[in-house]
C-alpha cells in the first residue's frame, strides 16, 4: 500500500475528497508496513468460502458492533479514572476481536490462516465474510445470546452486541446487487439495537434484576466504587480493597479499612490491567488463553464451547506482555510483522515517569508508581497556565454516509474501513508524539523557548477508532493537538473531520466531560451561521472552548437581532462566534500576538518545565478583563467602543518597553483591521474575540488560581 493506491481508495469511495489538502503520498513509509494488512482482502476469501460452504448461497456476511459503548466506557467514578477508562476502553476493542477470532476460529478451524476473513474489526463495529454452513448459523446466535448475557450481568444492560448476517451469491460479492445487500443488513442492525435483550427478557424483568436496578443509599463499602455496582455477592463474586496502590481480597465490606477504594472483579481486572497500557512498545504481544494465568494481570471474555446438552458458557484470558508468553494464540500491538496477527490500538499516554519530577512526588504520594498512566490531576498540573483537563472529541464528517451510499464492494468496505483505522489507532499516536509528516510542525501559540519538541503532548487517549476519538490532557496540549489531527488527516485522506473541545477541574465527574465535550463535537456538526444561504451546515469545523452558556447566548442574541431587524431597527446577528473554520487563523493569530507581549524575564527562562508554570506577560488581569467586557458590549448594546480600546492600548504602550511598540501595534490592528461599525458581519476578530481572551487568560493564570 502506498500514497498512490490510497488515493485511488480514497477517490474512488467519495468525490468529495479535497485535492487541494490530499497528498497521501506523505503518508507512504507508515503506511509501508501494513500493507498486508490493507491488502488481505481478496479473491483468496472468496474461493475459501465457496469450497468450505455446505448452503447455498455460499457466502455468509457477518456484522455487528457493540452499541452502549459511551454509557460502558465513562460511566465510572475519578478514582484511578484514566487507568481504569483507558482499560475499559481497550476491553471493547478486545472484545470486537475476540468476537472476530471466535467466528473465524469456528468456522475455518485456523485463525491465523484465514485472518483475512475479518472485513474490518475496530471502533466498536466488526464486519467478516464466512462459509455458509448450518453449524455456523447454529453458532453465531448461541455466541451472540452469550456475549449479551455477560453483558448484562456485568453491565446492567448498558452494553449490548448486536450481530446480523446476510447470505450473499458470487456476484453479490460488489457491484449494485452488494449495495443493496450491505443496506439491508445495516437496517436489521439497526433493528436489533432497537430490540436489546430481546432473548433476555425473562431476565430483564425477573425480581433479582429490578432489585438490581432499584435506586437505592449504600454506604460506599457496599458497593464498587469505580462502577459503582452493588449487586455483588460477595458469597460467588471477590471484592478488592486498594490502599495505596495495594490490594487486598475482602470477604465482607465491614473489611473495608478507612480510606480504601473497593473495586469488584472486572474492575479489579481492568484496573491491574490499565498499567500494561503505559508501557505498550514494538515488543509487546497480546496473548489469548483459555485457562486463568498465574501471575499476570489479565481480561477475561465469554465463549461457549459444546457439550452433550449443546453449548455452555466458558471464558477466555487476554494478557499483554513484551516478554515471550506460551499462549494458545497471539497478536503483535500496533507491530505489523509478516504472516503474524495484528492488534491494533490507540494507546498513547503519559506515564508518571513522563511528567515533571515535582508532579512525579505528588503523583507517588497517591500510591502511584513510574509505570501507572498519569492521573487526570497530574495532566492538569503541567499545563501552561491554569491547572486545567481538556477534553476533545473529533468524528470525521459524513463517514456513515459514505459506507452507506458509495462503497459498491466488499474490497472497498475492507481498505477504508482498515485506513482510517491505522490513521485513528496507530498514526495517531505519532501525532500525539509531535511526529509530523510533510513540511508541518506541531501547532503551537507558545514561543518556541517555552514549546519543547522533543517530548510528546501531555495528553491520553480514551477512545480511538472506526472514525472517532477521545482525548483528554493538559488544557493547552488539547487545545493544540486538536489543530494537528485535523491537518494530518485532511492531507492523509481529504475528508472533513469536526472536533468540540471543552474545559474543566481536575475533580469534575469525567462521564460529565465525556458528555459535554461530545455536545461540544456535535455542535461544530449542526452549528449554521445565522445569515448563511446554505440549508445544512458545512461542518468540518471546532468548536473551541465550548460550554452550553456559549449556545445559549448566542442564541438569545440572534433572537434579539431577528426581532430587532423586523421592526427595522439596527441590530446584527452572530455576534459571538464559538465555532469555526479550522482554516480560520484568527484566534490563534491573536493568541500569539498577546504572547509576543511577555515580560523579559519570562523570555530569558529556557528552562522547558516552564511549560507547566505559565506566559508571564506585560499586561494584566485587569486588561483582559476590560476587553472581555468590550466584546459584552458589542454584543449587548451593538457599539463597539472604539475609542476606549485605542485608549486601554495606548495606555499600555506608554507603560510598555519601546521594544514592544510594534508587537503592541499589530496587536491593535489585528483586532480592529477596519471601520467595524461599516461591515460588522465580516470582522471576525470581534466575533471571536472571547475566544483568544480565554486563551491568553488561561495561560498566564497562576498555579491554584480560580477565575471566581
Amino acid at each position: 500500500m502506498n500514497g498512490d493506491h490510497l488515493l485511488a481508495v480514497f477517490e474512488k469511495i467519495d468525490e468529495r475528497v479535497e485535492k487541494d489538502r490530499f497528498n497521501p503520498t506523505l503518508f507512504d513509509e507508515f503506511l509501508a508496513p501494513f500493507n498486508e494488512y490493507i491488502t488481505s482482502f481478496d479473491n483468496t476469501v472468496a474461493e475459501t468460502c465457496k469450497k468450505n460452504a455446505d448452503s447455498s448461497p455460499p457466502y455468509l456476511l457477518i456484522s455487528g458492533g457493540l452499541s452502549g459503548i459511551q454509557n460502558t466506557v465513562y460511566t465510572i467514578s475519578s478514582k484511578g479514572a484514566l487507568k481504569t477508562l483507558r482499560a475499559r476502553s481497550f476491553l471493547l476493542e478486545l472484545l470486537c476481536e475476540h468476537i472476530c477470532y471466535e467466528l473465524v476460529t469456528f468456522a475455518l478451524q485456523d485463525y491465523n490462516r484465514y485472518k483475512n476473513h475479518v472485513v474490518f474489526s475496530g471502533g466498536g463495529s466488526f464486519c467478516l465474510l464466512l462459509p455458509n454452513t448450518k453449524s455456523l448459523r447454529s453458532f453465531l446466535p448461541e455466541f451472540m445470546n452469550a456475549l449479551n448475557h455477560w453483558c448484562l450481568q456485568e453491565f446492567s444492560a448498558r452494553l449490548y452486541v448486536v450481530c446480523q448476517y446476510a447470505e450473499l451469491e458470487g456476484n453479490e460479492l460488489s457491484g449494485n446487487a452488494f449495495v443493496s445487500k450491505w443496506k439491508k443488513l445495516q437496517t436489521d442492525l439497526r433493528q436489533s439495537r432497537a430490540q436489546k435483550f430481546s432473548n433476555d427478557i425473562a431476565a430483564l424483568f425477573s425480581d433479582s434484576f429490578l432489585e438490581k436496578i432499584k435506586p437505592r443509599q449504600f454506604l460506599n463499602e457496599q458497593e464498587c466504587q469505580i462502577c459503582h455496582r452493588d449487586d455483588i455477592d460477595l458469597k460467588k463474586e471477590p471484592m478488592y480493597v486498594n490502599i495505596d496502590g495495594r490490594f487486598k481480597k475482602i470477604d465482607s465490606p465491614t473489611d473495608t479499612p478507612e480510606g480504601g477504594v473497593v473495586f469488584h472483579q472486572l474492575c479489579y481486572q481492568l484496573f491491574r490491567f490499565g498499567k500494561h497500557l503505559g508501557a505498550l512498545n514494538e515488543n509487546t504481544v497480546l496473548y489469548r488463553f483459555t485457562n486463568p494465568v498465574q501471575d499476570q494481570d489479565y481480561l477475561s471474555l465469554p465463549g461457549i464451547k459444546e457439550n452433550h446438552n449443546g453449548y455452555e458458557q466458558t471464558f477466555i484470558y487476554y494478557v499483554l506482555s513484551d516478554k515471550e508468553l506460551k499462549g494458545e494464540f497471539s497478536w503483535t500491538v500496533n507491530n505489523p510483522v509478516k504472516n503474524k496477527a495484528l492488534f491494533l490500538y490507540g494507546g498513547y499516554g503519559n506515564r508518571v515517569s513522563d511528567l515533571p519530577e515535582s508532579i512525579q512526588t505528588i503523583e507517588r504520594e497517591q500510591g502511584a508508581d513510574d509505570e501507572d498512566t498519569a492521573s487526570l490531576h497530574g495532566l492538569a498540573a503541567v499545563s501552561c497556565g491554569a491547572s486545567l483537563i481538556g477534553c476533545l472529541r473529533m468524528d470525521v464528517d459524513n463517514l456513515g454516509h459514505i459506507f452507506q451510499t458509495t462503497i459498491s464492494s466488499l474490497q472497498d468496505l475492507s481498505q477504508l474501513s482498515k485506513l482510517t483505522n491505522l490513521f485513528f489507532k496507530v498514526y495517531l499516536n505519532r501525532i500525539c508524539q509531535k511526529n509530523l509528516v510533510g513540511d508541518q510542525h506541531p501547532f503551537t501559540v507558545l514561543p518556541e523557548e517555552k514549546f519543547d519538541r522533543n517530548r510528546g503532548r501531555y495528553a491520553s487517549v480514551i477512545y480511538s477508532g472506526g472514525d472517532d476519538l477521545f482525548l483528554v490532557g493538559a488544557w493547552n496540549d488539547i487545545a493544540e493537538v486538536a489543530f494537528d489531527i485535523q491537518k494530518q488527516f485532511a492531507l492523509y485522506s481529504g475528508l472533513g473531520i469536526s472536533a468540540g473541545i471543552t474545559l474543566h477541574r481536575a475533580d469534575y465527574p469525567l462521564y460529565q466531560m465525556a458528555i459535554v465535550s461530545q455536545d461540544a463535537e456535535l455542535e461544530a456538526k449542526r452549528y449554521l451561521p445565522f445569515d448563511a444561504n446554505e440549508k445544512a451546515p458545512a461542518k468540518n469545523k471546532i468548536a473551541l472552548f465550548y460550554t452550553p452558556y456559549l449556545k445559549y447566548t448566542r442564541k438569545i442574541l440572534n433572537d434579539r437581532a431577528r426581532s430587532d431587524i423586523e421592526k427595522g431597527k439596527q441590530n446584527y446577528t452572530d455576534k459571538l462566534i464559538y465555532v469555526l473554520d479550522w482554516q480560520d487563523d484568527t484566534v490563534s493569530d491573536i493568541v500569539k500576538r498577546f504572547v509576543a507581549l511577555r515580560k523579559k524575564q519570562d523570555k530569558d527562562n529556557n528552562d522547558h518545565t516552564a511549560n507547566a508554570n505559565r506566559i508571564d506577560l506585560i499586561i494584566s488581569h485587569g486588561f483582559l478583563y476590560k476587553l472581555f467586557r468590550l466584546a459584552e458590549t458589542w454584543w449587548s448594546k451593538n457599539t463597539l467602543y472604539v475609542p476606549e480600546f485605542i485608549y486601554l492600548v495606548g495606555n499600555l504602550r506608554r507603560k510598555a518597553d519601546k521594544a514592544l511598540h510594534d508587537d503592541i501595534d499589530q496587536l491593535q490592528k489585528r483586532i480592529f483591521d477596519f471601520p467595524v461599525l461599516r461591515n460588522p458581519q465580516k470582522h471576525r476578530p470581534i466575533r471571536s474575540l472571547h475566544l483568544a481572551l480565554t486563551w491568553i487568560e488561561l495561560l498566564q493564570r497562576k498555579k491554584g488560581e480560580t477565575n471566581e
